[in-house]
């Protein structure tokens, strides 16, 4: 679609060509790919992977820190302990997903959606849900964020080669 684009002039087209890359066709560069893309465009779009994996594997590694501890709680550390192997199972692996990962932005409704916690009261369950879904918006949507802002330099250095 890119080529497309590039060939006819088609700046709508781009957008959604470059998302794309991001999201399915950089993890197996080929000569002949990166060399249509140019390294400049490759470069940033790679940088751009890079960045989105570190946002996701941060947010994945953070399920002790989304862990609210209930003041009535009779064994917080039990409840920890099982928030951090019940959120990397239900939640981290989903963000990992080499091949479908889940939007970002899903955090909080897959940790809300959790029907069983086995070794966690419902009171430390209810506070560390309450804490994640009371997180900033900008937690969950700084992959789009990180891309929009690199598409749209791309774009603008698509521009100024034209």
């Amino acid at each position: 679609m890119l080529e497309l684009a590039q060939s006819y002039s088609v700046d709508k087209w781009m957008e959604p060509a470059f998302r794309s890359l991001v999201k399915h066709h950089l993890s197996n560069p080929d000569t002949t790919n990166t060399m249509r893309l140019g390294l400049c465009r490759f470069a940033g779009l790679a940088k751009l992977r890079e960045l989105i994996l570190n946002t996701r594997l941060s947010l994945a590694f953070s399920g002790k820190q989304f862990f609210a501890k209930s003041m009535l709680c009779h064994d917080s550390n039990q409840c920890r302990r099982s928030w951090e192997t019940i959120y990397w199972i239900r939640v981290s692996s989903k963000i990992l997903h080499p091949d479908k990962p889940a939007p970002l932005e899903d955090i909080p409704s897959l940790v809300a959606s959790w029907t069983d916690y086995p070794g966690i009261c419902h009171l430390c369950y209810e506070a560390s849900t309450q804490k994640v879904s009371s997180l900033p918006e900008a937690t969950f949507v700084e992959e789009e964020r990180l891309t929009r802002i690199t598409v749209d330099k791309i774009m603008e250095m698509q521009k100024a080669f034209l």
